[in-house]
């Protein structure tokens, strides 16, 4: 009885994809042809949520904008490394955000040096992929959309060139044919 209540408990767990431990991984970033300087500047920027709806103003407090971080003035100059620390809930997930253009500032101040394409991936990116979707399939979408917003530098949109840019992640062959779906 006890084995077979264990083997239907297994049955009703959730599969999750196996661990690879001794998995090889690796890949190089290009070079950028050139680089402006400043990168990218805050001058005295509010950072955080634009008002609510009225429709969610209604379900909340308050239809006011959100302040995490007052009057940031920071440039990111080319060939620098930065580094974001704080405590949880301190504003480093709305700085990056805001610096990915997933945020819009509340006021003040964003510049971005000419040319530059900013790339995020979020903390909770996994749940952005669509299980059905290959890594093929993925980026054809990031690809329209980004083209749609007239962000497409980074490709012309072109199959052969996101084949060419997710080969540079070691994603070559059959795995770009494979379901993100575990």
């Amino acid at each position: 009885k006890q084995a077979q209540s264990r083997v239907k408990a297994l049955e009703r767990m959730e599969r999750i994809a196996p661990v690879l431990t001794e998995a090889e991984f690796t890949f190089e970033f290009q070079e950028p042809l050139n680089l402006p300087n400043p990168m990218l500047s805050l001058r005295h920027t509010d950072l955080g949520y634009p008002p609510s709806t009225a429709e969610e103003a209604s379900l909340e407090e308050s239809s006011l904008p959100r302040t995490i971080l007052h009057k940031v003035s920071r440039s990111v100059q080319a060939g620098e490394r930065i580094g974001i620390l704080g405590a949880n809930g301190q504003g480093k997930s709305t700085l990056i955000k805001t610096l990915a253009g997933v945020l819009t500032p509340l006021n003040g101040e964003m510049i971005q040096g000419r040319g530059l394409t900013l790339g995020y991936f979020a903390q909770q990116e996994l749940d952005v992929l669509q299980p059905e979707d290959t890594p093929l399939a993925h980026m054809i979408r990031l690809a329209k959309a980004a083209i749609a917003q007239g962000k497409g530098g980074w490709v012309q949109g072109r199959e052969q060139d996101l084949r060419n840019y997710l080969g540079s992640f070691n994603f070559t062959g059959e795995m770009l044919a494979q379901r993100v779906e575990p």
